[in-house]
């Protein structure tokens, strides 16, 4: 790992995150040789952290069959140890995922459920510092859905990044979260530093720190960082491109999706993704919308 420059100082610092990025992280290299040997053991002996690491290294494959094994090996985990508020943060956290990603057919419920889990695991009388963390990290992603409470969600995210301040996931998923309540000098600030010092990168980390540039402001930032994606959010995206004058391709993106998804409204995009609480913060919200009604939603 090579740095250059003149201070010494920020080198370190950088220096510093990027290992405990590759080390430490969610996706570091020692949660990769832990989910290896937890792998090894046999379905009898798995403790209740065999169950946190097994579902862990499904769910962090990010494909729609590697969520169900998760799902199915976190549900069983909680079953075998029903005062681990470990397994019920992480079931919330899929739950959540499913509607965010459309792969439930009623988000609300699965919101809901989401919801239902971190209460259960509140009442857990101890918890330990990771489970602490990751209940102030789930509950930050699952408020704004569940109530529309903008407010309890920020200060649940800084909760959790004042407990974890160096993981690259966690930051910038939290940035999604700052982003949509107006915090958006935080949201880019906590998106930068997960794109930054990230191993590997996936396409998602750098859709967020779009959309915290998009709410910034900042929509020629959002315009390049959306172009270098092979998958994004179609209306984000068409919004930055409104933004910056590129009314032509704004309306291309908007009517390729309407093919695709004939009954899209920008209903679907206010709601998004319960279908009960709107997802950004009023004064955000209202040009957001005005925009992609001129890019072609209705």
């Amino acid at each position: 790992m090579e740095q250059s420059g003149s201070d010494l100082v920020t080198m370190q610092e950088a220096i510093a995150h990027k290992t405990y990025a590759s080390l430490a992280g969610i996706r570091g290299e020692v949660a990769n040789m832990e989910q290896d040997l937890t792998w090894s053991k046999s379905s009898p002996s798995l403790g209740e952290y065999d169950y946190h690491l097994r579902g862990a290294s499904e769910f962090l494959k990010w494909t729609d069959d590697s969520k169900y094994n998760a799902r199915k090996i976190w549900t069983e985990g909680s079953e075998k140890f029903p005062d681990s508020a470990l397994l019920k943060i992480e079931l919330a956290a899929l739950y959540n995922n499913r509607a965010v990603e459309g792969l439930t057919n009623d988000p609300w419920q699965d919101i809901q459920l989401a919801m239902t889990l971190l209460q259960k695991a509140e009442a857990i009388p101890t918890r330990s510092r990771m489970e602490e963390w990751l209940w102030h990290y789930i509950k930050a992603l699952v408020l704004v859905s569940a109530t529309g409470d903008f407010s309890a969600s920020v200060r649940e995210a800084e909760q959790a990044h004042a407990l974890v301040p160096y993981d690259p996931l966690s930051s910038v998923d939290l940035a999604l979260v700052t982003a949509n309540a107006g915090r958006t000098e935080t949201a880019v600030e906590w998106a930068e530093y997960a794109v930054t010092n990230e191993a590997v990168v996936p396409d998602w980390y750098r859709g967020n720190l779009a959309w915290a540039y998009l709410m910034a402001g900042r929509s020629q930032d959002a315009v390049r960082t959306y172009d270098g994606l092979e998958y994004y959010c179609v209306p984000c995206k068409a919004v930055a491109l409104v933004r910056t004058g590129k009314l032509d391709e704004a309306q291309a993106e908007i009517a390729h999706h309407k093919v695709i998804y004939r009954n899209w409204s920008i209903d679907d995009v206010r709601l998004f993704p319960s279908g009960r609480h709107e997802f950004l913060l009023d004064r955000l919200m209202g040009p957001y919308l005005e925009d992609l009604r001129t890019a072609g939603l209705d």
